[in-house]
């Protein structure tokens, strides 16, 4: 005798027939009702098996029997199932015994253990494809794998109620639309379609990968790195722009070129402007002014009937004290004497002055012949041809010899002159 059985008065098992004969040997104990002491309480579930395989002596309750023992082949308890008592999936209903196989258990309401709160929404699916029996709101469920809408951005955060109201899983509308029309009102007011993925991306709702091309405006240089709101001043007004420029940029012409396209001469790249032709407007480009800044001769901003006489912008270069010894009385057509390339080295060209040899170097040097004062008259005013030598270098002990100096000299050289015709020699020696 042990447990509960040592404390069993013999009667309950050595009871008296109806002789009044107590039976107490042969008595059958390979089994707890073999003996009829114990009435099976399972009915057939149990056929073949012991009692003594899930009870002891100790007490009826609890069982020792173990779903998670590596003999069972059945249904192991996990999570919350290895917490809950017995009576909650095996009930006992009124006389009958209490059903513990077989029992149904390929899904989680086969067995009658949870109702299906989805009704026919997941028609043929098991309940372990999404939950798990540790925390039935603890999903399994992988949106991107198990769904035709992968959650990606925000929507990976937002709670599932958020978008499934009063737990409608499927079928789910899966354009933008279908939840943020809210949003949608609120900032376009429906203007901009219900393309929501053209402008905006899951990461968030700002539209950070729109296809601007779509609109006729492409954006380029400093156009690509604006903000929106730089352009689409009222928020959410984003149509009705326009590609003309004045939309966003203040004419700094004065209208002076009238409503024209600003990308005739400038580009998004930068306001400079890259493109205008300046030999478009009768007037070319070089040597220096090529270089000048266009205020320097379009001052306040002044761009349309710019004389293209230099005296027009260099009249102070013209009067300097420098330069004024020379230009008294002169043309006022700076192109006579000066190239555009450099003021310095004026050169006028002259009619009857070649300057071959030695009257090469004085080209530039205009003292030479002429003096300061009105029309910059000559040191020699009676020379009126270049071989009139003897005026400008006096023929001093040249005796009789004529003053036409190229009948002995030439320009390259003074020295060795020979004299082509006869000339009475003077007191003095001179030549031959």
């Amino acid at each position: 005798m042990a447990g509960k059985h040592a404390q069993t008065a013999c009667g309950k098992c050595h009871a008296a027939g109806a002789d009044q004969t107590v039976f107490y040997k042969p008595i059958k104990f390979d089994s707890c009702s073999a003996a009829a002491c114990h009435k099976n309480p399972h009915a057939e579930q149990f056929k073949g098996q012991k009692c003594e395989t899930c009870h002891n002596e100790q007490g009826w309750k609890p069982t020792l029997f173990q779903h998670e023992s590596a003999g069972y082949a059945g249904y192991k308890l996990e999570g919350k199932h290895a917490q809950t008592p017995c009576g909650k999936c095996h009930p006992s209903v009124a006389d009958r015994p209490v059903l513990y196989k077989p029992i149904k258990f390929d899904s989680c309401s086969s067995a009658a253990c949870h109702k299906n709160p989805h009704a026919d929404q997941f028609e043929g699916k098991k309940c372990e494809q999404c939950h798990v029996a540790r925390e039935w709101k603890e999903l399994s469920f992988n949106h991107r794998t198990q769904a035709r809408f992968p959650l990606e951005g925000r929507h990976a955060t937002a709670k599932c109620d958020k978008c499934h109201l009063n737990k409608a899983w499927r079928p789910l509308a899966m354009n933008c639309m279908d939840c943020h029309r809210k949003d949608d009102d609120k900032a376009h007011k429906g203007k901009m379609g219900e393309k929501c993925d053209q402008c905006h991306t899951a990461q968030n709702w700002e539209p950070n990968h729109f296809f601007h091309e779509v609109t006729g405006f492409k954006l380029d240089g400093t156009h690509s790195q604006a903000a929106c709101a730089q352009c689409h001043k009222t928020k959410g007004v984003y149509s009705g722009l326009g590609p003309q420029c004045s939309k966003c940029h203040t004419d700094p012409h004065l209208n002076q070129f009238g409503p024209v396209a600003c990308g005739d001469c400038h580009t998004a790249k930068n306001w400079f402007p890259e493109k205008f032709n300046h030999s478009l407007t009768g007037f070319r480009l070089e040597g220096g002014h090529r270089v000048a800044a266009c205020q320097q001769c379009h001052r306040n901003r002044t761009y349309r009937n710019t004389p293209y006489a230099c005296i027009a912008c260099h009249q102070a270069d013209f009067t300097s004290p420098a330069a004024a010894p020379f230009h008294v009385g002169a043309s006022t057509d700076c192109t006579l004497c000066h190239k555009v390339y450099g003021w310095l080295g004026a050169k006028f060209t002259h009619k009857t002055m070649t300057f071959t040899g030695y009257h090469a170097v004085i080209a530039t040097s205009c003292t030479s012949c002429h003096a300061a004062g009105a029309n910059f008259p000559l040191k020699w005013p009676d020379v009126t041809n270049e071989t009139q030598c003897g005026v400008c270098h006096a023929a001093k002990a040249h005796g009789t010899c004529p003053t036409n100096c190229s009948l002995c000299h030439n320009t390259t050289t003074f020295a060795g002159a020979q004299n082509i015709v006869p000339c009475k020699p003077s007191p003095r020696k001179h030549g031959r």
